[in-house]
C-alpha cells in the first residue's frame, strides 16, 4: 500500500530505505515548506534499545540551530511508529562523491572541512557528541553547504549494529583508538573521525583500510599513516600538518577542539583565491564523469539514469557536455525530447500535489497559482483543470462562508437600526469581494434610497427647528407639509407636528391677549395675515388629518372672541373672524360669532360717530395748521388758526399751536439772513480760498457763534486747510518712496514708509505700500533661507539622518506651506523617508524570519530613533519583541518537553498565553504538550502494566514512580502505582501462602507414606491404601507423588485376589493320604510366598531430587545479560532471551552471571553468586552513569 500521509504531513516521494526504516519526501501545508520524514521498521518498534536510539537521533540535533547541522522540526508517532520529521536536504552525500571518483580540490576540500568543523563545535559546545561522524553522515547542497546528519547513532563496535546495517567495513574505519578501545569517549573522538575524512578526501583512500572488521579496528588502534605530504605531492605541508595531528592516537596530542581546527584550515584557505573554494556539485558532478571512452549506448543509458531520478540539472549539463562528442543527433535530440517531458512531467506532479495540499488545505490562492502554472504547462490537464473550477467554487463558497455572510448579516443589522451608510458600505465591501452577488446591488439601491429619505427628514427636521427658533410659522408649516408627505408615520414626524402647532397656538393666544389700543390691533391683524394667508398653515388647519388641531384652534377662537365682546372690543373680533371664516368657510361656530360681534358693532358705531366726528374736524385743523407751517405758508396758517379759534374758542389744544405759529415767524427772519452769510463763506471753502473764508467766518461767529452751522463750517474750513498741507506732504513722501524703491533701497523705502504712516496714521495710500515693500524683503528673506535649508536638508538625507531633516522640513512646512520650493522638499523628504522605512522593517523581518530577532530589533530600533512618530516602525518593533518572547518561549518549551518536563513545559506556554492570547502557535503548541503528556503518561501505564502482567513489578513500580517524579501530577499515575503496589503485596502474599501451603501438603505426604509403609508391615494392605487414598481426596496436587505407593499397594492387593481357595475335606468322606499331603503343601507353599512378598525389605531410600531454584535479573536502564556460568560443572546456560528483566529457572549451585549496560561493551560487569534448594534470589544492577547521577542529585536536595 502506498503511503500516502503521516500526521500532519502530505508524503510527496520516498527518498531511500535502509535496514533501520525508510525517508520520505514531505510537505508541511501548514508551513508551506518541503520536509524529511524518517519512520522506523516495524520490526524495531518494539525493540526498547533501538527505540531509544531513534529517539536520540531526533533529541539531539533539536536543541541545535547552526547552518551546517541538520535541522529537526518534529518528533511524533503514526500508529504506534515513531517518525522524525526534520529539513530536507537536496543533495548527495560525501560517500557518494567517493563513489562516483569525483575529486575535490584542496580548496574545495578546506571549505567542506572548515562547514564540518564549526558544526560540529557548535554541537560540542551544546554537550552534544556526535560519534559516528563519517561521509555518509556529511551532506552537500547544490549551494555547497554541508550538513551534518544522523546525530545519536549507537556505537558500531555493537554487534547488533553490524547485523541491523549490514556494514562491516564502513563505519569503523573513521572510530578514535579510544571508541575502538571501548573506553570513554570525549568531543575529540569527532575530531579523529574528521581528520580520517579529511586524508580521505585528500589521498583518495582511507588511511586505515583492511580485509576484515578486526583488521581495521587493529590499524586504528596500532597503525601510524603515511603524511599526506608524502601521499599527495600538491598537499600543503601545513595542511598536512593539521590533518596528521588530527589522526594522533592520544587524544591530547590532537587539536584541542575543532574550532581550533577550523582555524587553522582557514588560515590555509586564504593563501587561495575566494572563487577557488566554491563548491558547484551538479558541475562537478558531471565534469568529473569520464565520458570520453563510453559507448553511446551507454552515454545514453547514463543521462536516462539522471532523468529518471529525477536529476535535471546534472542531466542537462551532461548533454551539454555529449555535444562536443561523437553522438548521434536524433539520439541527442531524443534525449533532450525526455529531458524535457520528464522535467515538464515532474514539475506537473509536484504542483499537483503541492496544489493539492494547498486547496485542502483551504490556501485557494496559493493553490490557484500552482494549478494556473500547471495548465501554462499543460492546458489540457483535466486534473488541473477540475481542481481550478472546484478551487474556484471553494474559494467563493469559504469567501462567502467566512466573509460575505457575517457582512451581509452585519449589513442586515445595520439597515435595521437605521445606520444606513455603514450599511452601504458593508454592502459596498461584498460587492467587492463577489462583483456578481447581483442581491448587494439591490441591497445597496435600497439602503440608498432608505438613507436618501433618512437624510431629507433629518433635513426637514431640522428646517422645522430652525424656523421655529426664527419664529418663522409659514415656513414650519411648509417643511412639516413635507416631512409628513415623506414620512407621515414616523416618531420625527409626529414630534415636529406637535412641536410646530404648540408653537403656533402659543403664538395666537400671545398675539390674541391684552388688545387696547391700535398698536396691538395692527399687530394682531399683522400675524393673522402672515399666519392665515400662507398656503401650508390653510392646509394644514383644513386637512382632514388635523381634525383634532382644527378643533382645538376654533375651541380657542371662540374663547377669545367671548371675551372681547364681553369687554365690547369689537375690532380684533371683527378682524380675527374676518380672517379665519374664508379659512373654515363651512364653521357654523364662526358664522355665529360673526353675527354677534356685528350687532354689537352697529349699536356701538353710532354712538361714538357723532363724537367722532368733532373731534375729526379739530383734528383736521391742526393738522392743516400744521402743514401750512411746515411748507412756509405763514399768512394761511394764521387765518386757519384764527377760524380754528372761532369754533372752538375755549379749546386748550390752541393755545400751543399759536405760540408755534409765532416763534416760527420770528425764526424765519432770522435765519434767512444767516443762510446768505453761510452761502457765500461756503462758495469761497469751495474755491480752496481758506484764508478768505476763515476771515469772513469769524465775523458770523460774534453773533452766531452757537449756531450749529456756524461750528460746523468752521470745523469744515479748519479741516479742508489742514487736508491741503497734508497732502503736499504725502505727495513728497510718495516721490521720495518711490524713488528709493527704484534704486532697490528696500530697507530705507520701508523706513520711509513707516515715517509716512507716523505722520498720517490715517492716509491709506501707505499701508499698501508698506505691505508691498514688506512682502518684497519677505520674498527675497524667504528665498536665500528656503535654499539653505534646502541643502541642509538634503545633505542629513543624504546621511540618513531622518530627525533632523525632519525638523528641518517641518520647520520650513510651518512657516512657507504654500512656496513651491518648500513643496518639492517636503515630497522629497517623504519620499526617502518612506522608503527608508520601508527597507527598514523588510529587512528586519528577514532577521525575524531567520530568528535573528536582536539584529532586527536593532535595526528598527535605529530607525526608529530617526523615525521616531513612525507608526509602522513601532509596531513592528513591537511585532519583533512578541516574535522573540514567543520563539524564546517556544524554544524553552521544546527543550522542556524534549526533557520530558511537560508540566513545567505547560506552566510556560500558560503563561506565554496569558501574555500572547493571539499567538496561534502558542495554543497548538500547548494542545501539541498537552497530549505529549498525555501520550507519554498512557505509554508509562501500558508499559507499567505490561511488566506486571509479565510479573516483573518491581520494573513496573520503578517505571511509575520515575514517570511520577517527571509529571508529579498525573493522578493515572498514581493510581496505577498504588494499585500495581496493592497487587504485588497480593502476589507476594499468595506466593507465601503457597509456599507455607505446598510445605504442609509435603509433610502431610511424608506422614501419609510412613502410615501406610506402617499399616504394609502388618499386613492391613487396604488400611495402607485408604491412608494414601485420603491423602490423595484431601491435596489433589500431591497425587503425582502418592500415585506410585498406591499403585504398588493395589498390585500387591491384586496378587492376593487370585490366589486358590484352600478347601476342608468333608466329614462324611476321607480323602486319600496322598491328595491331603499335596494339597497342604501347595497351600504351606502359597501362604510362605505370600508372607515372605508382604515381609521382604523395603528398597533403601535413595537421596531426594534436588528442587529448582529461581534467578531474577533486572539491570537498569536498557540492561542485557551476556552469559550465564554454572561454576560447580564451568557451563553456560542456554539463554533464550538476554534483554532484562528475565527469570530463570536453575539447578542449586554457585553461578556467575556477566551482564553489560547501553553505551558500555560487552561482557563488561559479572556478579556470583549461590542458588539454595527452592531458592529465589534477585539481582539488580543500576547502571554506573545513572547511579552517579542519582548520587549527585541525592546530594544536591541534602544540600538544599
Amino acid at each position: 500500500m502506498v503511503l500516502e500521509k503521516i500526521g500532519k504531513y502530505k508524503i510527496i516521494d520516498k527518498i531511500g530505505t535502509g535496514a533501520m526504516g525508510v525517508v520520505y519526501k514531505g510537505f508541511d501545508a501548514k508551513m508551506g515548506r518541503y520536509v524529511a520524514i524518517k519512520t522506523m521498521s516495524p520490526q524495531y518498534v518494539n525493540n526498547d534499545e533501538s527505540r531509544a536510539r531513534f529517539y536520540r537521533e531526533a533529541i539531539a540535533p533539536a536543541k541545535l540551530f547552526h547552518p551546517n547541522i541538520v535541522a529537526i522540526y518534529d518528533l511524533d508517532e503514526e500508529e504506534g511508529t515513531p517518525f522524525i520529521v526534520m529539513e530536507f536536504l537536496d543533495g548527495p552525500d560525501l560517500k557518494y562523491f567517493r563513489s562516483a571518483k569525483i575529486k575535490f580540490t584542496i580548496p574545495q576540500i578546506l571549505n567542506i572541512l572548515i562547514q564540518v568543523s564549526e558544526g560540529l563545535d557548535y554541537a560540542h559546545k551544546r554537550g552534544i557528541i556526535h560519534r559516528d561522524v563519517k561521509p555518509a553522515n556529511i551532506l552537500l547542497l547544490k549551494n555547497g553547504t554541508a550538513k551534518i546528519v544522523d546525530f545519536g547513532i549507537a556505537r558500531v563496535t555493537e554487534s547488533t549494529q553490524q547485523t541491523r546495517t549490514g556494514v562491516a567495513m564502513g563505519t569503523p574505519a573513521y572510530m578514535s583508538p579510544e571508541q575502538a578501545k571501548g573506553m570513554k569517549v570525549d568531543h575529540r573522538t569527532d575530531l579523529y573521525s574528521v581528520g580520517v575524512i579529511a586524508y580521505e578526501l585528500i589521498s583518495g583512500q582511507n588511511p586505515f583500510q583492511a580485509e576484515n572488521y578486526t583488521g581495521v579496528l587493529y590499524k586504528i588502534i596500532n597503525h601510524f599513516p603515511a603524511p599526506l605530504c608524502k601521499e599527495v605531492p600538491e598537499c600543503p605541508a601545513d595542511l598536512s600538518t593539521a590533518v596528521m595531528r588530527c589522526l594522533e592516537k592520544e587524544r591530547d596530542d590532537r587539536f584541542p577542539d575543532l574550532k581550533a581546527f577550523s582555524k587553522a584550515l582557514q588560515g590555509i584557505l586564504a593563501a587561495y583565491a575566494a572563487e577557488s573554494s566554491r563548491l558547484d556539485l551538479t558541475l562537478q558532478g558531471v565534469e568529473g564523469l569520464e565520458t570520453g571512452a563510453l559507448q553511446e549506448p551507454y552515454k545514453a543509458r547514463l543521462i536516462r539514469k539522471y532523468i529518471k531520478e529525477l536529476q535535471f540539472e546534472a542531466a542537462s549539463k551532461l548533454l551539454d557536455k555529449l555535444k562536443t562528442e561523437h553522438i548521434d543527433a536524433t539520439l541527442l535530440q531524443s534525449l533532450h525530447t525526455e529531458l524535457r517531458e520528464m522535467h515538464a512531467r515532474k514539475r506537473v506532479t509536484d504542483l499537483l500535489k503541492l496544489g493539492t495540499d494547498l486547496a485542502e488545505g483551504g490556501d485557494y490562492d496559493l493553490a490557484l497559482a500552482n494549478f494556473n502554472e500547471i495548465l501554462e504547462l499543460d492546458p489540457d490537464n483535466v486534473e488541473a483543470i477540475t481542481w481550478v473550477q472546484k478551487v474556484r467554487r471553494l474559494q467563493k463558497e469559504k469567501v462567502f462562508k467566512e466573509q460575505i455572510q457575517p457582512l451581509l448579516e452585519q449589513a442586515r443589522a445595520r439597515t435595521g437600526t437605521g445606520a444606513y451608510l455603514e450599511a452601504i458600505e458593508l454592502l459596498g465591501r461584498i460587492a467587492t469581494l463577489d462583483p456578481e452577488y447581483l442581491e448587494v446591488r439591490a441591497l445597496i439601491e435600497e439602503n440608498e434610497r432608505l438613507l436618501a429619505r433618512a437624510n431629507q427628514v433629518r433635513g426637514l427636521t431640522g428646517e422645522v427647528q430652525a424656523a421655529l427658533r426664527q419664529a418663522n410659522l409659514p415656513s414650519a408649516f411648509t417643511r412639516l407639509a413635507e416631512l409628513e408627505a415623506l414620512a407621515p408615520d414616523e416618531a420625527a414626524t409626529r414630534k415636529n407636528r406637535a412641536a410646530v402647532w404648540q408653537r403656533f397656538l402659543a403664538d395666537f393666544k400671545t398675539h390674541t391677549a391684552d388688545i387696547h389700543d391700535r398698536d396691538r390691533l395692527l399687530d394682531l391683524r399683522d400675524w393673522l395675515q402672515g399666519s392665515f394667508t400662507q398656503r401650508p398653515v390653510v392646509a394644514f388647519c383644513s386637512s382632514a388629518a388635523h381634525s383634532q388641531e382644527r378643533e382645538e384652534l376654533l375651541q380657542e377662537i371662540r374663547h377669545v372672541v367671548t371675551g372681547w365682546l364681553q369687554a365690547q372690543n369689537l375690532d380684533p373680533a371683527q378682524l380675527l373672524l374676518r380672517t379665519l371664516m374664508p379659512v373654515f368657510p363651512k364653521q357654523s361656530l364662526l358664522q355665529s360669532l360673526a353675527v354677534e360681534v356685528e350687532n354689537l358693532r352697529q349699536t356701538v358705531i353710532e354712538t361714538r360717530q357723532r363724537q367722532l366726528a368733532m373731534e375729526q374736524k379739530l383734528s383736521e385743523g391742526i393738522q392743516e395748521v400744521h402743514q401750512l407751517l411746515q411748507t412756509d405758508r405763514l399768512d394761511e396758517a394764521q387765518r386757519s388758526l384764527q377760524q380754528l379759534g372761532r369754533m372752538f374758542p375755549n379749546d386748550a389744544a390752541l393755545v400751543p399751536l399759536r405760540e408755534e405759529v409765532a416763534a416760527v415767524l420770528a425764526r424765519r427772519d432770522t435765519e434767512r439772513k444767516l443762510q446768505q452769510q453761510l452761502e457765500g463763506v461756503r462758495r469761497l471753502l469751495q474755491a480752496d480760498a481758506v484764508d478768505q473764508a476763515a476771515a469772513e467766518l469769524a465775523a458770523l461767529e460774534s453773533a452766531h457763534g452757537r449756531h450749529t452751522e456756524v461750528i460746523a463750517l468752521r470745523t469744515a474750513v479748519d479741516e479742508r486747510a489742514r487736508e491741503l498741507r497734508e497732502q503736499a506732504e504725502i505727495r513728497r513722501f510718495q516721490s521720495e518712496i518711490q524713488s528709493l524703491k527704484a534704486a532697490s533701497r528696500i530697507d530705507a523705502a520701508i523706513a520711509l514708509t513707516r515715517e509716512a504712516i507716523q505722520r498720517f496714521p490715517e492716509e491709506a495710500v501707505f499701508l499698501p505700500l508698506l505691505r508691498e515693500l514688506q512682502e518684497r524683503k519677505d520674498e527675497l528673506a524667504r528665498h536665500d533661507e528656503i535654499r539653505a535649508k534646502q541643502q541642509e536638508i538634503q545633505e542629513h538625507l543624504q546621511r540618513q539622518q531622518f530627525l533632523q531633516a525632519s525638523k528641518l522640513a517641518y520647520d520650513l512646512k510651518n512657516r512657507f506651506a504654500d512656496h513651491p520650493d518648500v513643496i518639492a522638499v517636503l515630497k522629497l523628504f517623504h519620499d526617502q523617508r518612506g522608503e527608508y522605512i520601508r527597507g527598514a522593517i523588510a529587512s528586519a523581518q528577514s532577521f525575524t524570519a531567520n530568528k535573528a530577532f536582536d539584529e532586527a530589533r536593532g535595526l528598527l530600533e535605529r530607525a526608529a530613533a530617526e523615525c521616531p512618530d513612525s507608526v509602522d516602525l513601532q509596531n513592528a518593533i513591537q511585532e519583533t519583541a512578541v516574535a522573540q518572547a514567543v520563539q524564546g518561549g517556544i524554544g524553552e518549551v521544546r527543550a522542556h518537553v524534549v526533557d520530558k518536563k511537560y508540566d513545567l513545559a505547560l506552566a510556560t506556554l500558560e503563561g506565554l498565553l496569558a501574555r500572547y492570547p493571539e499567538q496561534g502557535s502558542i495554543v497548538r503548541l500547548y494542545g501539541e504538550v498537552r497530549q505529549q503528556r498525555n501520550a507519554y503518561i498512557q505509554e508509562t501505564i501500558q508499559h507499567a502494566q505490561a511488566f506486571a502482567r509479565d510479573g516483573d513489578f518491581d520494573r513496573g513500580l520503578s517505571l511509575l514512580r520515575t514517570a511520577l517524579e517527571i509529571v508529579p501530577n498525573a493522578n493515572e499515575i498514581q493510581d496505577n502505582l498504588e494499585e500495581m503496589d496493592r497487587l504485588r503485596e497480593s502476589i507476594v502474599r499468595q506466593r507465601r501462602e503457597a509456599a507455607e501451603e505446598a510445605r504442609l501438603v509435603e509433610a502431610e505426604i511424608e506422614r501419609a507414606v510412613a502410615e501406610s509403609r506402617k499399616q504394609q508391615h502388618a499386613g492391613n494392605l487396604f488400611d495402607a491404601l485408604r491412608v494414601l487414598e485420603e491423602t490423595r481426596h484431601r491435596f489433589p496436587k500431591a497425587a503425582p507423588q502418592l500415585e506410585g505407593a498406591i499403585q504398588e499397594i493395589q498390585e500387591t492387593i491384586n496378587l492376593q485376589k487370585h490366589l486358590p481357595e484352600i478347601a476342608l475335606p468333608a466329614p462324611v468322606r476321607r480323602l486319600p493320604l496322598w491328595l491331603i499331603i499335596a494339597l497342604a503343601a501347595l497351600v504351606v507353599g502359597g501362604v510362605v510366598g505370600v508372607v515372605m512378598y508382604l515381609l521382604r525389605p523395603a528398597p533403601a531410600p535413595g537421596p531426594a531430587p534436588a528442587k529448582p531454584a529461581v534467578l531474577a535479573i533486572d539491570l537498569r536502564p536498557w540492561g542485557e545479560v551476556d552469559a550465564v556460568i554454572r561454576l560447580d560443572t564451568d557451563t553456560e546456560i542456554d539463554l533464550t532471551q538476554k534483554i532484562t528483566p528475565l527469570q530463570l529457572e536453575l539447578d542449586p549451585g554457585r553461578y556467575k552471571v556477566v551482564y553489560h549496560f547501553a553505551g558500555q561493551p560487552a561482557r563488561s560487569a559479572s556478579e556470583e553468586l549461590q542458588l539454595e534448594d527452592s531458592g529465589y534470589r534477585v539481582l539488580k544492577k543500576v547502571a554506573p552513569q545513572l547511579e552517579q547521577n542519582l548520587d549527585r542529585t541525592v546530594n544536591e536536595l541534602i544540600g538544599q
